[in-house]
């Protein structure tokens, strides 16, 4: 049997979708809010026609939906936990589907996002993350 990855996974409900790799979510009983940001998917900015593609099939997907898990990873390094938990003031993390599916991965597969942070072309052509 494989070990599961470290990490706190945890029953959430999606109050609002923000954009195509950033979600709000509230957990059982609470009525605060994080702002998560999907980890290992880059969709397009909000300005671009992909981008309002990404947004619309997490709001068609996830708005509303109160029966999501939400995975935050334990990071490599513990000395770094908090820097390495949030970035912009958004946890990073996994979102669930009730059926399994990581919402990253489904975004990737179905072409609406990328895996990895795409490189920018930089001053001089090479490309830079």
């Amino acid at each position: 049997m494989t070990r599961p990855p470290f990490g706190l996974c945890l029953p959430c409900r999606c109050v609002r979708v923000i954009d195509g790799d950033t979600v709000v979510v509230s957990l059982p009983g609470s009525h605060r809010e994080w702002r998560v940001r999907l980890l290992d998917c880059w969709a397009a900015e909000m300005d671009t026609p992909q981008g309002r593609r990404a947004r619309d099939f997490l709001v068609h997907h996830l708005d509303g939906a109160d029966d999501l898990a939400l995975f935050v990873p334990a990071p490599k390094d513990p000395l770094r936990l908090l820097s390495s938990l949030v970035s912009f003031d958004r946890v990073l993390a996994h979102v669930f589907l009730p059926d399994g599916r990581d919402v990253s991965s489904v975004m990737v597969e179905g072409g609406l996002a990328a895996g990895e942070k795409p490189l920018k072309s930089g001053p001089h052509g090479k490309g830079i993350p």
